[in-house]
């Protein structure tokens, strides 16, 4: 849709996975330019921009209450943020290859993270 096509425009470089906040309202994508951005659903536009891996960022999440975010990359960390302030709150290390699947648990309690190491952490 055209809300798709604005978000996409103003990317820095080509998205990678993106997620939309359960009540609709921001979407946050992962990009070759190696940040986590968080747009405002209804007008296309840049909300945060939060300076995220070494490397690609593959793919991102947010929590189920949108409290948290998820990202992951071909740095091998997964990361997870507060979604209102844009802080890092943790980095998850431990795998040796790109992180490309992420999901939280219930609440934001936990992130899942997969890797192309075939390892979950």
């Amino acid at each position: 849709d055209a809300r798709r096509q604005r978000v996409g425009r103003q990317a820095r470089e080509d998205l990678g996975l993106c997620d939309r906040e359960r009540d609709g309202k921001r979407i946050v994508s992962g990009s070759a330019d190696k940040l986590v951005m968080i747009w405002d659903a209804a007008t296309g536009a840049g909300v945060s921009t939060l300076p995220a891996h070494s490397k690609i960022v593959w793919s991102v999440a947010f929590s189920s209450d949108g409290t948290r975010i998820v990202s992951g990359s071909s740095d091998t960390l997964a990361k997870i943020w507060d979604a209102t302030i844009g802080a890092e709150v943790y980095t998850v290390a431990g795998h040796s290859a790109r992180v490309s699947h992420l999901q939280f648990t219930d609440h934001a309690a936990q992130a899942i993270t997969g890797s192309l190491d075939h390892t979950v952490r």
